[in-house]
């Protein structure tokens, strides 16, 4: 386990650029110690793989708009939940990223293209610009699911940050990159 630049000590990813869907490296490391590592792109593929038919068939159900209300819902409410017992005692004071940290994880073996354009205790910027989340969700003829079950998940995990986020446009939504705009939320 290592203390991020902030003094928080995190385990796994707990960026929701991976799944989100309630990954915990403790209970990983503990139940398979030596089992390989995955990466977020690879969680993320068994995660999308396993929903992708459960929604198609909520969407059947229920129409495409009702049933993604669920998911973004449960999605948001899973996420909170999984960074509120991470963060459980911890008192953030300092932005909770750095280019060793979060997003690294989440680009670990190449998912993620990205620049960083600011990174201080105030703020941090970057631009994704490749997406190999988008391409698994090119090749599982699901990208219309990508942003409800990979990307939408950031905004809920930044405000369990105690962060704002900005996005205007995501590389799975078809823009050219993802911008990426984290602003530590003043109370």
């Amino acid at each position: 386990m290592e203390a991020g630049a902030w003094g928080v000590e995190i385990r796994g990813s707990l960026c929701s650029s991976g799944t989100g869907w309630g990954y915990n490296a403790d209970q990983e490391d503990s139940q398979m110690p030596d089992a390989p590592r995955l990466t977020d792109l690879e969680r993320a593929r068994i995660a999308v793989e396993a929903l992708i038919p459960i929604i198609r068939a909520f969407e059947n159900e229920l129409g495409v708009d009702r049933a993604h209300e669920i998911v973004a819902r449960a999605r948001a409410e899973k996420t909170k939940a999984d960074l509120k017992k991470a963060l459980e005692g911890k008192h953030l004071t300092r932005m909770p990223f750095t280019e060793k940290g979060m997003v690294e994880t989440a680009a670990a073996g190449g998912a993620l293209e990205y620049e960083i354009l600011r990174e201080d205790e105030e703020a941090f910027d970057f631009n994704v610009t490749r997406c190999r989340y988008k391409e698994m969700m090119q090749e599982l003829d699901a990208l219309d699911l990508g942003a409800l079950l990979l990307c939408d998940g950031d905004f809920p995990a930044a405000e369990a940050w105690g962060l704002d986020l900005q996005r205007t446009q995501t590389c799975m939504q078809g823009a050219s990159q993802c911008d990426f705009r984290y602003r530590v939320r003043r109370s």
